[in-house]
């Protein structure tokens, strides 16, 4: 029995979110993201490492690549992932079928500033409340570490010697200080990283499970009696 317009198009889309999403979980592209953000002691707050509750990485895990983008805390763009249309029918077959695949993966907005790699470079990153508690934290583990810093002067311009780890009230004088040469000045270069290049995979992950897409979509059009389509993936 022939499958009606509508049946080929979410038999086709099953096909590519079934391969696509096979070929990103084989990839392991945010494990490796996470790996990275751990050899390079990314490690202060612990919001890269924990994209589900953080929201660090889109998508957060390997098998929602596929997945329509959800942010609580991000407003972004939605898209669908995959997109399948019939255009035309003739004698009632299919002419033009097209699939569109729109795959995201990046650092979340709040977390692109630190990206050596990210096409949006520009220093307009706003430092907020949660970002200054993780500030606080990263300098408390530094000084764990060892690290010296050193007491904010006074209003008098002295000199009081070095925080301790456990001088609350400094400490956050020091995470204010911080943040608000980041929110004039942009992150330092020092501090920018290329974490998220494993992001950068993705096309040769698509290319892959696109030659196996394919051969399946021609299969069903085979079995359904249907000339070959040429040019339906773009």
């Amino acid at each position: 029995m022939a499958l009606s317009r509508k049946q080929i198009q979410n038999r086709v889309r099953l096909i590519v979110v079934a391969e696509y999403s096979k070929a990103f979980k084989k990839a392991k592209i945010i494990e490796k993201v996470i790996a990275r953000t751990r050899q390079q002691g990314r490690v202060a707050s612990g919001n890269i490492l924990n994209p589900e509750e953080s929201e660090s990485l889109i998508p957060s895990r390997d098998d929602l690549f596929l997945t329509k983008l959800k942010s609580s805390k991000f407003k972004l763009r939605s898209i669908v992932p995959v997109s399948v249309r019939i255009y035309k029918v003739y004698k009632e077959m299919p002419v033009d079928l097209k699939v569109r695949i729109q795959v995201p993966g990046s650092l979340s907005p709040q977390y692109s500033q630190i990206s050596s790699i990210a096409i949006n470079k520009k220093n307009n990153w706003q430092v907020s409340e949660s970002g200054i508690d993780s500030i606080k934290n990263w300098v408390k583990q530094k000084i764990s570490r060892g690290v010296v810093f050193s007491i904010p002067k006074s209003s008098n311009g002295k000199d009081r010697g070095s925080l301790s780890s456990n001088d609350e009230v400094n400490i956050a004088r020091l995470a204010f200080g911080i943040a608000n040469k980041i929110n004039e000045r942009g992150l330092n270069p020092d501090y920018k990283t290329d974490l998220d290049r494993p992001f950068e995979e993705r096309l040769s992950v698509m290319n892959k499970a696109k030659v196996i897409t394919e051969k399946r979509v021609q299969l069903l059009m085979v079995e359904q009696g249907i000339p070959l389509i040429e040019n339906a993936f773009i």
